[in-house]
């Protein structure tokens, strides 16, 4: 009796094992099989990267990138230097606009002076004053548009040059 509750322990402990056994090499080819998916996933990821790095290493590739890369810079500048172009022609109206008040102030109060109104001639000069403030302001906005101009002007010509030493 007692040898035969040992050999049904035994036997239930033969059972657990078997089937935890069983699961685990269930678990282990499901787990190699996934692995075998993922390794395939892996290898093909890396062939194709393999693959658009040679694509990318082709030198010809490399050269027509460098190329379009260049033109397309060059495209943006001459847009930048049109529209600073346009700036530099709002600021030199600016200074024209500035002279000419200038020259208004001053002839008013030099009319001032031929009437006899002292008090009108002196404010005529104090407006004068502030009309050539405006008028130096805007002659230094021209001047630092200009200087801009002519950077981006020799900066497109010296892209075009280069561009076409690396153009075939």
């Amino acid at each position: 009796e007692e040898q035969k509750g040992q050999g049904n322990v035994l036997e239930v402990h033969r059972i657990v094992l078997l089937t935890s056994f069983g699961s685990w090499l269930s678990a282990s080819f499901a787990t190699l099989r996934g692995m075998s998916i993922l390794s395939r996933l892996g290898n093909l990821i890396k062939s194709n990267l393999n693959s658009a790095v040679d694509k990318l290493s082709d030198p010809a590739k490399e050269i027509d990138l460098l190329i379009q890369e260049m033109e397309d810079e060059l495209s943006q500048l001459r847009v930048t230097l049109r529209d600073q172009l346009v700036q530099e022609k709002l600021a030199q109206k600016k200074v024209d606009e500035e002279y000419r008040n200038v020259q208004k102030w001053q002839d008013h109060a030099e009319r001032a002076v031929r009437a006899g109104d002292d008090e009108l001639a002196k404010e005529a000069l104090r407006r004068r004053v502030e009309a050539e403030a405006k008028l130096e302001a805007a002659e230094r906005t021209h001047a630092e548009q200009s200087r801009h101009v002519q950077k981006l002007s020799d900066d497109l010509k010296s892209g075009d040059r280069k561009l076409t030493e690396i153009k075939p």
